[in-house]
């Protein structure tokens, strides 16, 4: 069969639906978590670059 399906949910039914969150010092603890996941990140980045050059060098000094 071919058409189109579709469905409405009204504005009541939305404001049913439960809405978890965690709390502030959670949220604040989850925040914090996320950061050094970034800065952990970045300083990978930083070594791997630094070792993608030393092999370039190395290279370079072993077929010279």
């Amino acid at each position: 069969a071919q058409g189109i399906s579709r469905y409405n949910i009204s504005k009541k039914k939305v404001l049913e639906i439960p809405i978890f969150k965690p709390s502030l010092n959670e949220q604040n603890k989850i925040g914090h978590f996320l950061s050094n996941v970034d800065v952990l990140i970045a300083a990978t980045q930083s070594r791997l670059s630094s070792l993608e050059l030393l092999k370039k060098a190395l290279l370079q000094d072993l077929f010279i």
